[in-house]
């Protein structure tokens, strides 16, 4: 992987040094319309190549911009410029176009970088790409388990497989930590199906054995949608009440399309006034536990499930930081509470992030802790974790 500058001749040396060894290179950023957006013209120079307006792509970009009713200036023709020969790639996230182009046998693929863009066009063009060109080299088959794992680190997960069986198997582990969760692959290459789907079964076994709790989902699904599948699937209903995390919850919850049908209410109540006025908490229980203490998180709960009119409450009370932590109660000290008709349950957490990322994983813990209960598992288990 390679970082440059926006520099026709460093993009040049970029290229060139990677296409040595590589057989395809993907390239990320420099196609939207402004002056240094020159990935397109850097590689039209590298490899000696005219460019050319592709009108097709340019009457879809025009057409864009009048369904949003977004003023048209002549710089965004830019996004449908093309090199001679390059095959473009739709972009349905955005405006500018992706391309592909080939090399003697190498290829060049290029793409917008913003994340969002360039993640959709990766899945839904790029791979399936690159997966033909390999099926026209070997037949091979490739047969995959994914896991997202919460609560435990990337550093543990590799001691809690390395004597499992797991490697003796002969695949390909990868590890993709991202805050507050862990992305695991195994990936399998066999000469036929059959023995592929074999490998991978037993590999899958054994991560269920050795991560048990602590794996959530089996797919690249975020946490809100697989909650949201397990609410719509049973029918229910919820409201949340939460302090320190802020509406980070709410926002979660909300992500999911269709998420009307089970998401009532939020309700972001910092104050102790409003946790009195909008979820009913007596003072007198605030003044004696403190507003960031089980008591209150039980009530809070309860409350956002009688003033949402739902099956379920979910609360979150806690000290974010920097400041307003105590030596009985430090900064990262949070409670999440869940009421449910079957009963109320809270659980204290000691977080030790910084205010940003306390807020984050009180809001992945709070939809962890959801989903166990949605799924019946022991709510119990989750007291260990981050330990």
């Amino acid at each position: 992987m390679l970082s440059v500058g926006d520099n026709i001749e460093e993009i040049k040396s970029a290229l060139e040094f990677l296409l040595r060894d590589a057989d395809v290179v993907v390239v990320t950023g420099g196609l939207g319309p402004t002056t240094d957006d020159i990935t397109t013209t850097a590689i039209a120079h590298t490899f000696d190549k005219q460019l050319h307006t592709d009108n097709a792509v340019l009457l879809q970009i025009k057409g864009i911009f009048e369904k949003y009713r977004i003023q048209w200036t002549d710089n965004n023709t830019k996004q449908a410029v093309f090199p001679l020969g390059a095959i473009p790639i739709v972009n349905h996230a955005g405006t500018a176009w992706g391309y592909s182009l080939e090399i003697g046998k190498k290829l060049i693929v290029v793409i917008p970088g913003p994340p969002k863009e360039a993640s959709a066009m990766l899945r839904d063009s790029i791979i399936p790409l690159l997966c033909q060109r390999d099926e026209t080299k070997q037949q091979t088959f490739r047969a995959t388990v994914v896991v997202k794992v919460f609560g435990i680190s990337e550093s543990k997960i590799d001691k809690l497989i390395a004597d499992s069986g797991l490697h003796a198997l002969g695949v390909d582990v990868g590890f993709y930590p991202n805050f507050y969760e862990v992305l695991v692959t195994v990936n399998t290459y066999q000469a036929n199906e059959q023995q592929a789907q074999k490998i991978i079964a037993q590999a899958k076994k054994i991560l269920e054995n050795q991560l048990g709790e602590h794996i959530f989902s089996f797919s690249y699904e975020a946490l809100e949608a697989t909650v949201a599948r397990e609410l719509m699937a049973q029918q229910l209903t919820i409201s949340v009440a939460e302090s320190c995390s802020g509406g980070l919850i709410a926002d979660r919850l909300t992500d999911v399309s269709g998420s009307s049908a089970y998401f009532h209410n939020g309700i972001v109540c910092y104050s102790n006034e409003s946790k009195t006025k909008l979820l009913g908490v007596p003072d007198e229980v605030i003044k004696e536990y403190g507003a960031v203490s089980k008591e209150v998180a039980l009530l809070m709960a309860q409350g956002a499930k009688k003033v949402g009119g739902t099956d379920i409450g979910l609360a979150t009370t806690g000290i974010a930081g920097p400041t307003g932590g105590s030596a009985e109660k430090p900064v990262g000290t949070v409670f999440i509470a869940l009421a449910h008709d079957a009963g109320s349950f809270c659980q204290h957490f000691s977080f030790r992030w910084d205010r940003r990322r306390n807020k984050m994983i009180t809001s992945q813990t709070a939809l962890v802790m959801l989903l166990k209960r949605l799924q019946n598992k022991n709510l119990c288990c989750i007291t260990h974790y981050f330990q």
